[in-house]
């Protein structure tokens, strides 16, 4: 059985739910306050070193794995699912993957934590930001439209993108459908069974 230590809200904790349900993996979730620093507790730190959230604990394996990027990529060797086998197809997978971890999380994030500044410097910078996020959705929407997942079928790195995508009107202030290849592909992994079972936690 593998245990996902996270909060139910977390969109890095979706990606691993959402792989853990599209592969059939049985799991179990251990909720991890944060904010009554349950995730710097000595025991919380033996699973995962920086205290970030999610992490996984594997019974059958042993492993303990955090960072939810090395976790889709343990969970799909595991699995032998949305993980391809061959070199070439896998190289597609790891660019994917780590482009939006590289890319889109991190705007996201600055974008978030620049509006609980007050700062003079604070609006240049979110702009920044924003900026930012533009041109990495432009690759990506680039790329779903020629291929209808990123990695051409579907594998860890459009679970990684998923539940960040749910948040990109909210922090670009427009709306999905000006990225109508990324509005489709959203809607398109969305209706996948896995993924509504994941979505409705």
């Amino acid at each position: 059985m593998i245990t996902l230590y996270g909060s139910a809200s977390s969109p890095n904790v979706l990606k691993v739910r959402l792989m853990l349900e599209e592969a059939e993996m049985p799991y179990r979730e251990q909720r991890v306050k944060r904010e009554t620093g349950e995730n710097q507790s000595a025991e919380y730190l033996e699973i995962s070193a920086s205290g970030t959230l999610p992490a996984i604990v594997d019974d059958e394996t042993g492993a303990r794995v955090f960072e939810s990027s090395a976790i889709l990529l343990y969970l799909g060797d595991r699995s032998g699912k949305f993980y391809p086998q061959d070199p070439a197809s896998r190289g597609d997978v790891f660019k994917w993957l780590l482009f939006d971890a590289a890319n889109i999380g991190p705007a996201i994030e600055n974008i978030y934590k620049l509006y609980y500044l007050d700062d003079a410097w604070v609006e240049d910078a979110i702009k920044f930001q924003k900026t930012k996020l533009r041109s990495s959705l432009g690759v990506i929407e680039t790329r779903l439209g020629v291929a209808p997942y990123l990695a051409g079928e579907c594998s860890i790195a459009d679970f990684a993108l998923l539940p960040l995508s749910n948040l990109l009107a909210d922090f670009l202030d427009q709306p999905l459908s000006d990225y109508p290849h990324l509005e489709r592909w959203s809607l398109a992994m969305k209706q996948r069974p896995g993924a509504q079972r994941a979505l409705g936690v």
